[in-house]
């Protein structure tokens, strides 16, 4: 009798909860702040937005707001292990890419899928413990 008795770890007995990569949680949390403090930013100086960028208007200013908090919510959705908050955030990310590509030029359009590609590399590090295996 040389093994010794380990607990289950999970909610229900046999059955190990999986944890997600501290990378993918440092990068939902980072993503979750900026979202929450740029969306209110974005309506607070929206005269100083549109003067900077000639092709940038109110309406846009406001449909990327509203696309700030389907984000957010895509965010929180990831957070709770959620795979559609992925498919969201590419859905935010597409948006963004277009207006940024009218407004600002291809540089800042490209720029602005970094932080999908950081996502992407998120949620597939960890081998057979990564989040694509584990998200529901």
């Amino acid at each position: 009798m040389d093994t010794q008795y380990v607990p289950p770890k999970g909610a229900l007995i046999g059955i190990q909860e999986w944890k997600r990569s501290k990378f993918l949680t440092v990068w939902l949390w980072f993503m979750l702040v900026t979202q929450v403090v740029s969306v209110p930013m974005q309506i607070i100086f929206i005269d100083e937005i549109v003067a900077q960028s000639p092709n940038m208007s109110n309406s846009i200013i406001y449909i990327l707001s509203l696309g700030g908090i389907f984000s957010v919510v895509s965010t929180i959705a990831l957070l709770r292990n959620k795979r559609w908050g992925y498919w969201g955030v590419v859905a935010i990310s597409a948006l963004a890419f277009f207006v940024n590509f009218y407004s600002v030029g291809i540089g800042a359009a490209i720029t602005g899928l970094a932080g999908l590609a950081i996502l992407t590399l998120g949620m597939s590090i960890g081998g057979r413990n990564n989040a694509w295996r584990n998200y529901s």
